[in-house]
This record gives structure tokens, C-alpha cells and sequence, in this order.
């Protein structure tokens, strides 16, 4: 999947929504008297596990995973058994990276409470690979089935101003799309090699949209597929019946099944980045440049986006694209990435223009970039 640099919000986000909307919303604490809770200062308040538990959710909304992992680790002190602190300090340890520590934490979730909970599940299947991954995702799936299927029992029992919340049910079923499309992701890739992997991939991406018909990852996956399969037609067809979820505009004429017109689901940034690899591949070059100039309006330093936008523009206006690609260069130094490929390839690309207008375009980008850049230029020169 994609590798975005810097690390950013990806998929994680949807499943991390649904375990915080499991918790408690958190009762006001004062900032100060916060800090020192987690530090374990005493005071004229003291708060419970339970108190700097509710408090977390907020911090690991707003990005302060340092700090989760003091609260974490403060209520874990008082309270050794909370799966609920161990699952929310591996959330925040996974976003700082020390993945080791965050597999351990789920781990010992995991035993704590081993038949509730599918996002402790959900969060280790990303955190680990091939059939370990599986095993977790399947777990995972084995509860929420679960819940779903007590959900629908009471509903059918109770009366109708007693039945089970709607949207709870509609979460709920999404949920378990995204985790057969997580598995069926594995087989495409991990496991590829596997004998039997081709058609575990196809009926995990059947089950994911038995359970939402209108999912666009299933329709996505299904669409990476076809093309594996050399199967461009399918491709097509199934990246119409995504983007007609997402996207005002899919590519080609409409067709397949029939879908809402409405294009209002919210998919990840990282989703549709895949996308626009996947229409680059169908020769989509105007739709993969559109879905990438929109990605670039909510994030304009994402090194790979740029690089693709590159791609697509090569089909069209030269100095366009010779514009971007100087832009991914320079972007790729000042943001420090990693993605060694993207630069090999742009380096080839422009070599295939004149060294002068090379020149001219880095020193104008680097303008627009800031003193860095020009510095950076400057010294190339």
C-alpha cells in the first residue's frame, strides 16, 4: 500500500473512530492539573484511572501521543487489568512509530479481554503480516459478526421504539467490509504466493460486499484484481463503481452496478492515492490528475502525490509537467523522505529535458517553496 512521507491520518482512522466511539466521552479536566495527574503529582483533586482514561481520547484525537502514553501508563498503575489503557497506549505507540511496544500492549489486551473488542484485533492485523495478520482480521471479523447478529436478534424482539440504533448496525457492517477488504489486501500482496491466494482474496472481496454493497475499498481491491489478472476491462468497470461513491466524476461511461450518484462517502487520503496509481494504470491520466490536484489542496507537501501528478501530466502540457516534477525534487530533500524510488524516476524524467529549462524551473520552484529550497538550489548550481 502506500507509503506516504511524512506519516500521516490513514486508514487506521476509521477503525481508531470506532473504538473511540466505544469509550465514555471525557469529562473536563483542567489542562495543568492534567499534566500533573499523568506525572502522578498529587493535588487537591485526585482523579481516577477512569478519569485520565476519559481524558485520553481527546489527546489521541488531537495528536498528543507522548502524552496518551503518560496517561496510559498512570492509570495502568492503578488499574493493571484495563484493556482499555493498554489499547489506547499501543494506538498512540503505533503512531510514534515503536511498533514492538504497541504489538505488546495489544498483546496484552488481547488476554485480558479476548472475545470483546474488535479493534485491538483490527489494530495488530496492521501491525503485523501475512498470516499472523490474517488471524487477527478474522478474529476481529468473528466478534463484530458476533455483535451484529445480537443487534439484529433484539431487534427483532423488541418493539420498534426499542430496536437496535440504526446507525450503530450501519458502522457496524462497514466495519466488517473494511476488515474482509484488510484480509483480502494480505492475500493480494503478503501472501500472493500462496497457493489458494487468488480465490481467498476474490471471496473475502465477495463477503466484504455481501456485508456493503456500496464499500469503495471492496470495489478498489477488486479493481487492483483485475489488473492482476490482466483484466483492464474489469478494472475499469469496478473504478467506476468506486469513484461513483466518492467522486464527482468516475472515469469512463458509467456502468456495472447500479450505485448512488450522490459521491459523499468519505474515503482516506491514502485510499485515494491508491486510486489515482490504479486509473494511471488504466491510462485515466485527466481523472488521476484531478483526484491528485484535490489531494494536493488538503496537503501540499506529500512527496508521492507529486511525483504521480508528474506522471499523469506527461500525457499533456511539457512545461507543467516539468514544473511538478522539479517541485517533487526539491520536496523530496526538504521533507527528508525516504521513498529512494520516487527519486531515481524523476531524476530519469528529467533528463529527458534540456539542462537550462531544468535549471530555470528549479530555481523558480525553489522560490516558491522558500529560502531552503533556494539555498538548496543555489548550491547545486
Amino acid at each position: 500500500m502506500s507509503g506516504r512521507q511524512p506519516q500521516r491520518r490513514t486508514q487506521k482512522d476509521a477503525i481508531r473512530q470506532g473504538a473511540l466511539n466505544e469509550v465514555v466521552r471525557p469529562r473536563p479536566l483542567r489542562r495543568a492539573s492534567v499534566e500533573a495527574a499523568a506525572a502522578g503529582h498529587s493535588g487537591a483533586q485526585r482523579y481516577t484511572a477512569e478519569d485520565l482514561l476519559d481524558k485520553v481520547e481527546e489527546l489521541c484525537s488531537t495528536g498528543e501521543f507522548e502524552l496518551t502514553v503518560s496517561f496510559c501508563d498512570k492509570a495502568l498503575e492503578m488499574m493493571p487489568e484495563s484493556a482499555r489503557a493498554l489499547e489506547y497506549k499501543a494506538i498512540a505507540l503505533q503512531e510514534l512509530g515503536r511498533m514492538d511496544e504497541a504489538g505488546e500492549a495489544l498483546q496484552q489486551a488481547i488476554s485480558i479481554e479476548p472475545d470483546t473488542g474488535p479493534t485491538k484485533f483490527m489494530y495488530l492485523g496492521q501491525l503485523t503480516g501475512g498470516e499472523d495478520a490474517v488471524a487477527a482480521f478474522t478474529e476481529a471479523i468473528r466478534i463484530m459478526v458476533g455483535h451484529l447478529e445480537t443487534l439484529s436478534s433484539d431487534g427483532a424482539a423488541a418493539a420498534v421504539e426499542e430496536a437496535p440504533d440504526v446507525d450503530e448496525r450501519a458502522a457496524l457492517v462497514r466495519d466488517i467490509s473494511s476488515a474482509f477488504c484488510s484480509v483480502a489486501e494480505i492475500y493480494l500482496t503478503d501472501l500472493c504466493d500462496d497457493e489458494g491466494a487468488e480465490q481467498a482474496c476474490l471471496d473475502c472481496l465477495e463477503r466484504a460486499l455481501q456485508y456493503n454493497p456500496q464499500c469503495p475499498q471492496a470495489m478498489q481491491t477488486m479493481a487492483s484484481v483485475s489488473l492482476s489478472l490482466q483484466q483492464p476491462d474489469s478494472a475499469m468497470d469496478w473504478m467506476q463503481q468506486s469513484m461513483a461513491l466518492w467522486h464527482n466524476g468516475a472515469p469512463g461511461e458509467a456502468g456495472g452496478a447500479e450505485v448512488d450518484s450522490g459521491a459523499n462517502q468519505e474515503v482516506s487520503y491514502d485510499f485515494r492515492i491508491n486510486s489515482a496509481k490504479i486509473l494511471l494504470e488504466l491510462n485515466q491520466h485527466d481523472i488521476a490528475a484531478e483526484v491528485l490536484e484535490q489531494l494536493l489542496l488538503e496537503d501540499a507537501e506529500v512527496v508521492e502525490v507529486w511525483y504521480l501528478l508528474g506522471l499523469a501530466q506527461k500525457f499533456g502540457d511539457a512545461a507543467d509537467t516539468l514544473s511538478t516534477l522539479c517541485r517533487t525534487k526539491l520536496l523530496y530533500a526538504l521533507t527528508e523522505s525516504t521513498q529512494e524510488g520516487i527519486l531515481t524516476h524523476v531524476d530519469s524524467l528529467l533528463e529527458e529535458y534540456p539542462p537550462d529549462d531544468v535549471g530555470e524551473n528549479m530555481e523558480f520552484v525553489a522560490r516558491t517553496l522558500g529560502p531552503a529550497a533556494e539555498a538548496m538550489v543555489a548550491g547545486e548550481s
